[in-house]
């Protein structure tokens, strides 16, 4: 606070927090990267970054800005209808700098020959921006077609050795792009995220994401993932392999063995994918508890105490085994089977 004369006091007014610096600073007091939050709320990491700074002219179109927007608020936890209203001021600030730029004077200064601005040539300056708009559409399309889609890999980031027979493949692409993992389609969200459940087999797997645009223009990357099973895991995959080839544990004590036919044990269900990748679902007793790829000549168990409803992509490649007892493949043609019922 500064007297002058005249008896008036100044003061320094404090300046607003802009929506960069609350972002940022929320961000910070939970001590994380810009990377870990664009990997948790699946956002890139670029556009995080373009938030922060204020350059809403570098980021996509103003729908996709909220939700990204609204993705941050809810993950660094901070209220996300007053960080919109922070944005929406900016962002008319920031447009009406940009439109006052782009005013020009009709004539030019210091010119003799004022520019007279008649209907013709309204229509001729119409005739060109119409003429330069088809030309840049032409471009656009032009330049889709000779480009192939974008196509990132998040995680698994690169290839890897894992103690554990299912992984999480998550990754990005561009909207409307179709991806396939070893040959199967997978769902690609609106703004071109994607995740999927894959079942591993022990030792080797190469994993093949293909993205394929409109234009038919193709991406490809390759992950090898090598598993290596942990003890307890080892022993279960030993006991799948032993149902499926029919072998069975001989066990002593038989009056302990009667005693416990006598009780009602949850169903084992065994499932083994044969020669192809293939989508799978699985649901215990009416609850969805699997969805997502198996990889050839992997298998994995579950359990229910009633039944299970399976349902499968390729079910001529689906092998069933219950309580031990081979079912054979899931269907006899190459058509999806969807909720086809197993129990005793």
């Amino acid at each position: 606070m500064k007297k002058i004369s005249g008896g008036f006091t100044t003061h320094r007014l404090k300046t607003a927090e802009t929506l960069g610096e609350r972002l940022r600073t929320a961000r910070e007091e939970a001590n994380l990267t810009l990377k870990e939050v664009s990997q948790s709320i699946r956002v890139r990491e670029i556009y995080l970054k373009l938030l922060e700074e204020g350059k809403y002219n570098e980021l996509p179109p103003d729908v996709y800005i909220k939700g990204f927007l609204k993705s941050y608020c809810n993950y660094i936890g901070i209220d996300y209808n007053l960080t919109l209203g922070i944005y929406r001021r900016e962002r008319g600030i920031q447009e009406n700098i940009d439109k006052s730029k782009q005013k020009k004077p009709l004539t030019p200064m210091g010119s003799s020959f004022p520019v007279v601005i008649t209907p013709r040539l309204i229509k001729i300056g119409g005739a060109i921006i119409v003429l330069l708009a088809l030309v840049l559409y032409i471009w656009f399309q032009l330049s889709g077609l000779s480009r192939p889609p974008s196509l990132t890999i998040l995680d698994p980031a690169d290839d890897r050795t894992v103690n554990d027979d299912v992984i999480v493949l998550v990754g990005e692409t561009d909207p409307e792009t179709e991806i396939t993992i070893n040959d199967q389609p997978i769902q690609v969200d609106n703004s071109g995220q994607f995740k999927e459940t894959i079942i591993l087999q022990e030792g080797l797997n190469v994993l093949k994401i293909i993205a394929n645009n409109r234009f038919g223009k193709v991406s490809e990357i390759k992950r090898n993932v090598m598993v290596e099973l942990s003890g307890d895991l080892e022993r279960q995959k030993e006991s799948e392999k032993l149902a499926l080839g029919g072998k069975k544990e001989k066990k002593e004590g038989g009056a302990e063995d009667e005693k416990n036919k006598k009780k009602k044990d949850d169903l084992n269900l065994v499932i083994t994918v044969q020669e192809k990748t293939s989508w799978i679902q699985v649901k215990s007793d009416d609850r969805l508890i699997y969805s997502g790829m198996m990889l050839p000549d992997a298998s994995q168990t579950f359990k229910a105490k009633d039944k299970f409803n399976v349902s499968s992509g390729n079910p001529d490649k689906t092998k069933i085994i219950l309580n031990g007892k081979d079912l054979g493949i899931l269907g006899s043609g190459e058509e999806m089977v969807r909720d086809k019922e197993i129990k005793p």
